[in-house]
């Protein structure tokens, strides 16, 4: 069988463990700036880390939609191609903190779903990443998603920076899940979150209104590791909703982050 987007998958793998590197150096990490909410920092190295993962992925020639970069009013990369997703430090306030829950994540848009990513948690010396379309690594070990029940499931959750009036009652449904389940937890990184969930410390993750950029990568290596996946994109805005579960919990959540059926979207 021939694997499909594998030199994809090296280059966004050269990415993120080269971007290890810069983390490394003696650097202060200093906040630059906020974008429309005050828990949505930037840092000096955001910029520089997003700088030289797009210099790497620039050599598949595929569109490239980054955190730093992108405005709300810049027109998205149509959904029927390929492009790239960059976040450079996925939890940029955990970050700054000195919190060791951050990662650097890379994602491919294949013109269907997520199908290649790379995420590095560097505080943890962990890379998780998509081999082509086949399977998801964490440092070289092949992951395997296992069944899991609700009840004995240990959720994350990833919320918006900012809360949207009308929008989903986030602590009404953090509380639900908190109680339906061994715990919910809100660690401060979308991309870690998944990739957790993927090698099988979670059992399931969620969120509403997540960055594409913030879950592009994780979504592909959850999906490569056999966990069952849900989304829902919102058009013409680079964002979307998401679960991501062991097999066996995705229902069951699913029935108490969404109870209205009117608003379920793509399972895979």
């Amino acid at each position: 069988m021939t694997i499909q987007f594998e030199r994809e998958s090296l280059a966004a793998l050269r990415s993120v463990a080269s971007s290890e590197e810069l983390m490394e150096e003696p650097i202060e990490r200093v906040v630059t700036g906020t974008k429309g909410s005050m828990r949505d920092i930037v840092t000096n190295l955001d910029t520089m880390i997003e700088k030289h993962i797009c210099a790497v992925l620039m050599e598949t020639a595929y569109p490239i939609l980054s955190e730093e970069a992108y405005t709300p009013d810049a027109e998205l990369p149509p959904m029927d191609a390929p492009f790239w997703v960059v976040d450079p430090i996925d939890g940029t306030v955990n970050f700054a903190s000195g919190m060791p829950y951050y990662a650097v994540s890379v994602g491919l848009w294949d013109g269907t779903g997520f199908g290649v990513g790379a995420v590095s948690m560097p505080a943890f010396k962990e890379i998780f990443f998509t081999h082509g379309n086949e399977a998801a690594f964490l440092n070289g070990k092949h992951l395997k998603a296992q069944p899991s029940t609700l009840q004995d499931a240990l959720i994350g959750v990833s919320l918006p920076g900012r809360m949207q009036p009308g929008g989903p009652p986030h602590y009404e449904i953090f509380a639900r899940v908190n109680e339906s389940s061994r715990g919910c937890l809100r660690l401060g990184s979308a991309a870690a979150l998944l990739c957790l969930t993927a090698c099988g410390r979670l059992q399931g993750a969620y969120g509403f209104n997540a960055k594409l950029w913030d879950v592009g990568g994780g979504l592909a290596i959850a999906s490569r590791a056999g966990c069952e996946v849900w989304t829902r994109f919102h058009p013409g805005h680079a964002t979307l909703d998401y679960l991501v579960t062991a097999p066996g919990v995705l229902e069951p959540l699913m029935a108490l982050v969404l109870p209205d059926p009117s608003t379920l979207g793509a399972k895979s």
